[in-house]
């Protein structure tokens, strides 16, 4: 179980907030087509969201699974990682360290995009780094997806820039050797983080 991230709002986020996995499929396969983006309390959370600061993984699959947005932010900016971030932050200590993970690797597996900025600018990574040591997992691990995301970017850029003629449209010059010279400026970082 777990504590919901907000006040208030349907059953699907009462489920949503206390981690019930069980629940949720059970209500999911009685609400087809149901609503994944309806939105509660001041702050205007989705399920997912109170999903991920409940601390259960197994929740949040369920709802990724049957197609709530992992990149939906609430009126604050956070997105779902935000608020896994926030319950390892707060729940890291009493509970096993990979089970406090648990959302933060069940969202980067659903492809919960890395670069959702709050109104502030604050990135989930920016969260975790400000955490000071207890945040250095949870840092590491976004990281570690970061570098995985860069080098999927750089080596698709590359690949297109190979396979495209140097113009495209209404015959505009794409910026390949630009693009190029940042690829060999960042290809030892991609090599150190295992791709190429």
């Amino acid at each position: 179980g777990g504590r919901g991230a907000g006040a208030g709002g349907s059953r699907l986020h009462e489920l949503a907030g206390s981690g019930d996995a069980q629940g949720l499929r059970a209500w999911l396969a009685e609400h087809p087509g149901a609503d994944l983006e309806e939105r509660v309390g001041h702050t205007g959370l989705s399920a997912l969201h109170e999903a991920a600061f409940s601390g259960s993984a197994e929740a949040v699959e369920v709802l990724l699974g049957a197609g709530a947005s992992p990149s939906a932010q609430n009126n604050m900016g956070w997105g779902a990682l935000h608020w896994a971030v926030l319950h390892y932050a707060v729940n890291h200590e009493p509970l096993d360290p990979e089970q406090a993970l648990g959302p933060v690797q069940a969202l980067l597996a659903g492809q919960a995009p890395l670069d959702l900025a709050s109104v502030h600018g604050e990135t989930a990574l920016d969260m975790a780094l400000g955490m000071a040591d207890e945040g250095l997992r949870v840092a590491q691990l976004l990281t570690r997806a970061w570098d995985r995301h860069i080098c999927h970017v750089l080596l698709c850029l590359d690949r297109f820039s190979q396979e495209r003629s140097p113009t495209a449209g209404l015959g505009q010059p794409l910026p390949w050797p630009v693009a190029c010279r940042v690829i060999e400026h960042l290809k030892p970082r991609m090599r150190a983080a295992g791709c190429g």
